[in-house]
């Protein structure tokens, strides 16, 4: 079964994250979207309003399930046994978000290097950008 997480802070939800995960949903067998919580940063809204909000919008979708962590990525994949974690870019200045090697970085500095050399080779990135489709209004 392959499973992948889409974290983020999805601080607001947007279109261009729901297309993400209705494209990654068709690539997996499982995808967690997870609202990845940092108790330092004040947001929007509160992670649970987040989860509540993805819930939503991501009902029809059954492969999809939602959740929100405190935990360092490479621990939650660990944790929920996903091989692969997706990311996007974000369009402010086309700027990548290298969020594996801040995760890697810290768990360099407080785990076991074997450990850290261990979840580098299990986990894979993806990175999905939103379609660039042109939404007709009404």
């Amino acid at each position: 079964m392959s499973i992948a997480i889409y974290p983020g802070s999805f601080d607001p939800v947007t279109r261009g994250h729901l297309d993400i995960i209705k494209r990654a949903a068709a690539q997996f067998d499982r995808l967690i979207v997870c609202v990845m919580v940092n108790s330092e940063k004040k947001g929007l809204f509160s992670h649970e309003e987040r989860v509540a909000l993805l819930q939503k919008v991501t009902a029809d979708i059954p492969n999809v399930e939602v959740d929100a962590s405190p935990m360092l990525l490479a621990e939650y994949a660990k944790l929920k046994n996903a091989a692969v974690f997706l990311r996007d870019q974000i369009e402010a200045g086309e700027k990548e978000a290298l969020y594996l090697e801040s995760v890697l970085e810290e768990l360099r500095r407080t785990q076991n290097s074997a450990d850290v050399a261990e979840i580098r080779e299990e986990l894979e990135s993806e990175k999905l950008l939103p379609s660039r489709e042109k939404k007709k209004h009404r």
